[in-house]
């Protein structure tokens, strides 16, 4: 199963590869209470060691989606809990990208186990992340307003109280998501002529609800501050783990008769095949007040986008030209990418940038010619343009052929522009590659027709 996370801007989620029976880490607190049977809700079936379970067992789980997907699989980002008629709670590292006041290209989906029938829809009005957000485990947490109230069961979040004692008594939690689970596949026959399947290393986001049983281990497991507003489970060498996709979800305890939502998806190790896997869980008793206020209408709306600036100084260059400039095209050798998402800046852009442009070129043109940028190399980037009037411009490739993006102005302003080369994937993963990028003038007759501005 899994469940999703974050580590530098991605999300994570919950992967269960092996039975849930499997021996559980030793809690901490003392003897595990195991308040809900992992076998309860895992007599249906599993899923590559992890269990489908049902949205009846659950009934409060979402998921957000973005709406321009083609289908809800590819649309997934992120899960969340139903906690009142109107609200949603989620980490806040899943929405930090969007504009509070409009979270337009996403939306909620609740009451089905699948994700790709038997639901409904519902648009979110406002968000609001809390203001002191940190990245995994500090102050990741957010509440969703909805644009009307759902008919969902909502979950009974943790006190304070109710946490002192049952990690007096220690604790093993249920996780529950659509986050990535493993991929098998089959490697042959046993000596009966069975198939033998094992894993490929590869994940999917899963199209049902799937859930697992984690143990709650001690704090400096996951964070060497010991951070008390967090919560931390998993196991030493079983690959029960969260993953891509279960972010905001819900980490439960079987109290009785009814399920308490003790923690949120926070952050984890992505599912690694080896080694330990310990996930980080925002713990809501920590936030009581928070929540409080915000559901009564107090708390301030945080914007926690993260945008690029163009009044830094240019990283690389910062040149004047005139029309009629030579050599053309202009050339400068950079290297691509950053920490920022390029979607902060709107939902076409993609990729990861620099805060600082990467290039600032100023040009003093009559607008005879067009104007075309475009970037040279054999990484996967992407281009950021803010043009002198402000309006933002991107593009991630040139064709389905070519991973190389082009941005052509057909009438293009005179003053500053300011240009950011992303790479499609986060620098933790493939660097700061060396491309160039290049600046031609055209005439007028040729070339694309100007970009349409992402805002």
């Amino acid at each position: 199963m899994a469940l999703s996370f974050r580590l530098h801007k991605g999300l994570a989620a919950l992967c269960l590869a092996l039975p849930l029976s499997a021996p559980v880490a030793a809690p901490m607190g003392g003897p595990g209470i195991a308040p809900a049977s992992a076998q309860e809700f895992c007599d249906d079936g599993r899923v590559a060691g992890g269990c489908v379970t049902d949205i009846a067992t659950f009934p409060w789980m979402v998921t957000l989606f973005r709406v321009a997907a083609p289908d809800r699989m590819r649309g997934h980002m992120c899960g969340g809990s139903v906690i009142a008629p109107q609200w949603v709670l989620t980490a806040a590292h899943c929405i930090e990208d969007l504009v509070p006041t409009d979270p337009s290209t996403i939306a909620v989906y609740y009451g089905s186990t699948s994700l790709l029938e038997g639901g409904r829809v519902v648009d979110i009005e406002t968000i609001y992340a809390h203001p002191d957000y940190r990245g995994v485990g500090g102050d990741d947490i957010a509440l969703l307003r909805l644009a009307q109230p759902i008919p969902v069961q909502p979950v009974r979040l943790a006190t304070p109280a109710d946490m002192a004692r049952y990690e007096q008594r220690g604790l093993e939690a249920v996780v529950s998501g659509w986050g990535d689970h493993p991929l098998t596949r089959e490697l042959g026959l046993n000596k009966n002529g069975e198939p033998i399947t094992g894993q490929t290393g590869e994940f999917e986001i899963s199209p049902v609800l799937m859930a697992a049983a984690v143990p709650i281990v001690d704090n400096a497991q996951c964070d060497q501050f010991n951070n008390p507003e967090s919560i931390c489970a998993g196991y030493t060498h079983e690959l029960i783990d969260a993953c891509s996709g279960d972010s905001g979800g819900p980490l439960q305890v079987r109290d009785g008769d009814e399920w308490v939502q003790i923690g949120l998806v926070s952050g984890g190790t992505l599912c690694d095949m080896e080694g330990t896997r310990f996930s980080t869980y925002t713990r809501v008793s920590a936030y009581e007040e928070f929540i409080r206020a915000t559901l009564a209408g107090e708390t301030e709306v945080a914007d926690l986008r993260q945008l690029p600036d163009f009044s830094l100084a240019a990283t690389f260059f910062d040149e004047t030209v005139t029309s009629g400039f030579a050599p053309d095209p202009l050339s400068f050798a950079i290297q691509a990418g950053g920490e920022l998402r390029a979607r902060a800046v709107g939902p076409s852009c993609a990729g990861f940038i620099a805060q600082a442009p990467d290039v600032r070129l100023t040009i003093d043109t009559d607008g005879g010619e067009m104007l075309r940028f475009f970037v040279e190399g054999n990484a996967d980037t992407t281009l950021v343009i803010n043009q002198p009037d402000g309006r933002w411009f991107c593009n991630d490739d040139r064709s389905s052929n070519d991973l190389n993006p082009e941005i052509v102005f057909t009438t293009p302003l005179e003053g500053q522009y300011d240009i950011w080369v992303g790479t499609f994937e986060h620098p933790s993963d493939v660097g700061f590659p060396d491309v160039t990028l290049r600046v031609s003038e055209l005439p007028r007759t040729s070339g694309p027709a100007v970009p349409k501005p992402p805002l």
